[in-house]
């Protein structure tokens, strides 16, 4: 049975700030928050434990579930039979800091400025800059195959679904889940677009298999995963919270690769 919905009126102010931003600023799909938003509320009515737990919370049980096409993490806690929403923010930052940034200040077109340097890209052109990226890639990845991207689209993909898979659920998500198909090639994916501490981190993370190495392959990667003894769950606990630090900023590292390759 689904649990009761209860949206903070936090929470809601949140929804309707990004809501009105994303209609004014990502005219290729407006209505992406709204419809991200309920989708996933709804499916965590049903399925409450699908989020991951979050510990920089004072508040019991808090959990949260990344929305990876439009960048935000929904913060929830089940309290008996309701799903309590408490919060909506962007990856990095609260959506209200987002929302006060002047729109004005963004270039017209920051994806055919190949020339624009890291010191003047603000976060949120690169943000803007990969927006108009991932849909094409993701698309081109299901009809074809990864094989099939060219490299500059396979590095984006790699990153693209470290990242998501990272803020979701941490690196035991990340290798139970298919994106740990490609550890290796993560790797060197981090490292071409200069995201040198996150490709440390996850080197670090792939040792925790030893004296093996994580199986390229799906089921058997799994099946490593959920043999993980408490002493292995807790280093990547740990290293999960070194990534929560963001010591590299992955959407900027990423704008900036894309423009220049």
């Amino acid at each position: 049975m689904a649990l009761r919905v209860k949206i903070s009126a936090r929470a809601a102010r949140e929804v309707r700030q990004a809501a009105e931003w994303w209609l004014v600023n990502r005219t290729s799909a407006p209505g992406a928050i709204g419809t991200d938003f309920a989708e996933s509320v709804g499916l965590l009515a049903e399925q409450p434990a699908i989020g991951a737990k979050y510990s920089g919370s004072r508040t019991p049980g808090v959990r949260r579930l990344f929305l990876s096409r439009v960048g935000y993490f929904i913060y929830y806690r089940v309290d008996g039979t309701e799903l309590r929403v408490l919060e909506f923010w962007r990856s990095g930052m609260p959506v209200a800091s987002i929302s006060a940034l002047a729109v004005s200040k963004l270039p017209p077109n920051i994806s055919s400025n190949r020339n624009a340097s890291a010191t003047t890209t603000t976060a949120m052109s690169s943000e803007d800059f990969l927006f108009s990226l991932v849909d094409e890639i993701q698309r081109k990845q299901r009809e074809s195959s990864f094989a099939a991207l060219l490299p500059r689209e396979r590095i984006f993909y790699l990153v693209s679904a470290l990242e998501a898979e990272l803020n979701n659920g941490g690196f035991n998500q990340f290798f139970f889940n298919s994106a740990g198909d490609f550890t290796t090639e993560s790797v060197e994916a981090l490292r071409t677009i200069g995201a040198d501490q996150t490709a440390m981190l996850l080197e670090q993370a792939a040792d925790v298999f030893r004296p093996v190495t994580p199986s390229p392959n799906w089921s058997e990667r799994q099946a490593q995963v959920n043999a993980f003894t408490e002493a292995q769950n807790a280093t990547l606990e740990s290293l999960d919270r070194m990534f929560d630090a963001y010591r590299d900023n992955l959407s900027r590292l990423l704008a900036n690769f894309m423009e220049s390759a």
